[in-house]
């Protein structure tokens, strides 16, 4: 099966739903995170909401049919500080999944959804947890905040959990001062971690600035996103791929500009030995692979002859010259 190879494709990757306290309209259905997210023209979110996947479900219902992929996900508060860590599992979990994940951080059903409710395991535990138990990808949010790791921890125990090994990405609301901390050159850290930004879709007012009330909302989606460099079917270990990689994978929203190429679709011969033999080419494509003497070099000749360009073989670079000479 052909795919149009890797692209960059905006994700917000945290967003809350009425299923968390504090969404300031528990009117909003599901259908309308969805369509929100595609005016955006955001390729795939992540439910995130406080302690609970009650909602992950029907946006995934409301999402089917359409261009938007929805990446199950829980925003897990930790410790007595209040440490605010994202969960994203794969896009086949639901649900129960991510209630699964929650009982094993030790967070009660009953709790579900409440802010306030919080695991009372270390947060390297439950990093763990997500990465080794549930296969998913563990995050830092809004790492430099409040409830962000950088904000409510310190000394050698923040260093222990950014230096853990599990750990691929932080989310960060001040991409500048985050990325140098975490870019690897760091002498307290000496780690080099993904740093990127998604919204947290927070509640704004009529001038789509954020009210500063700790709550949520649907015209929040999309006010931080950030490009990630996935194929055509987005994937869980396609977003892991590009945290292992974001120097190629990962571009903010203002270093982002979209690049168009030409490039050949195909060569159909008219004539000759070759008559009516066509060539599709992927719009990727940087070589031409095949066993010896199956043609590549005479398709390379034809490309070259099509877009005027002389050929690097003496017998076939005179052939094309009588020809343009040709009356």
């Amino acid at each position: 099966m052909k795919t149009q190879g890797l692209k960059f494709k905006k994700f917000d990757l945290h967003i809350h739903t009425p299923a968390s306290d504090c969404f300031a309209d528990k009117s909003i259905k599901a259908e309308q995170i969805v369509q929100e997210a595609l005016k955006k023209g955001i390729n795939a979110i992540a439910i995130t909401d406080h302690n609970t996947g009650k909602w992950i479900d029907d946006i995934k219902k409301a999402a089917d049919g359409t261009e938007l992929t929805v990446f199950p996900a829980v925003e897990i508060t930790v410790g007595d500080a209040h440490i605010h860590v994202i969960a994203i599992l794969d896009i086949d979990k639901g649900t129960r999944d991510v209630e699964a994940l929650l009982t094993t951080v030790k967070i009660s059903h009953r709790a579900f959804g409440k802010k306030e409710a919080f695991s009372r395991l270390s947060v390297v535990d439950v990093i763990e947890a997500i990465t080794r138990e549930y296969n998913g990808i563990a995050i830092l949010a809004h790492i430099g905040s409040s409830n962000g790791v950088f904000k409510e921890m310190g000394g050698q125990q923040r260093i222990n959990v950014i230096q853990h090994q599990d750990l691929l990405a932080v989310e960060a609301i001040d991409y500048s001062t985050v990325s140098r901390l975490l870019d690897g050159t760091d002498r307290q850290y000496k780690t080099k971690l993904a740093v990127y930004q998604a919204s947290d879709n927070p509640h704004l007012n009529q001038n789509s600035e954020p009210v500063g009330d700790g709550k949520h909302d649907l015209k929040g989606i999309g006010l931080r996103y950030t490009y990630f460099k996935v194929d055509d079917k987005i994937s869980l270990e396609s977003l892991r791929q590009c945290f292992i990689d974001p120097e190629v994978r990962i571009r903010q929203a203002f270093e982002f500009t979209e690049k168009q190429y030409p490039y050949i679709k195909s060569v159909k011969i008219n004539s000759g030995f070759l008559t009516d033999e066509e060539f599709t080419f992927h719009r990727g494509l940087t070589s031409i692979l095949g066993a010896k003497g199956v043609g590549k070099s005479l398709l390379v000749e034809f490309m070259r002859f099509a877009l005027t360009q002389e050929s690097n073989n003496p017998d076939i670079l005179e052939d094309q010259l009588m020809v343009n000479l040709s009356p």
